[in-house]
Order: structure tokens, then sequence, then C-alpha cells
């Protein structure tokens, strides 16, 4: 169980750095590969070890944009 969890935050983290990323480039910043790769999705400080967690299963998330690109010039965008 605990490597699906951990699975599933390093999923969210991903999706997460990626939609900023874009969201960093469409706003005119240039975000370089040289950047991007010091960058880890392994990121806990948000997660509460031992802690009881509530879920709202009906709370509805966005979809993964799996067709954004990465631009061939060493940016992201």
């Amino acid at each position: 169980m605990g490597h699906l969890v951990a699975n599933c935050l390093i999923f969210h983290n991903v999706s997460s750095i990626t939609r900023i990323l874009h969201e960093l480039a469409e706003g005119g910043y240039d975000v370089d590969a040289e950047t991007v790769a010091m960058l880890s999705p392994y990121i806990t400080g948000h997660v509460k070890r031992f802690r009881n967690y509530t879920l709202d299963l009906d709370r509805s998330i966005p979809s993964p944009d799996y067709s954004m690109a990465i631009r061939s010039n060493n940016c992201i965008g």
C-alpha cells in the first residue's frame, strides 16, 4: 500500500510541476532544460505521514494534459 501512495503523490507532483512550468512559459518566462533537470517529483514536505486525512470523493480534479510539448530549443513551452 505504501508504494501505491508514493506513486500517487509522485504522479500528482509531476502533473502540478508540469502545469506550472507551462504556465510560466506561457507567461513569457524562459524555463530552460537545466533548471527542469534539477526538479524532483519526490516532494514530500506537504505530506504528513502520521495524520488522519479526510477524503472528498465528490471533488473533481482536472485531467492531466498529456498533449503538452517540450520545445526543442532547451526551453519548456
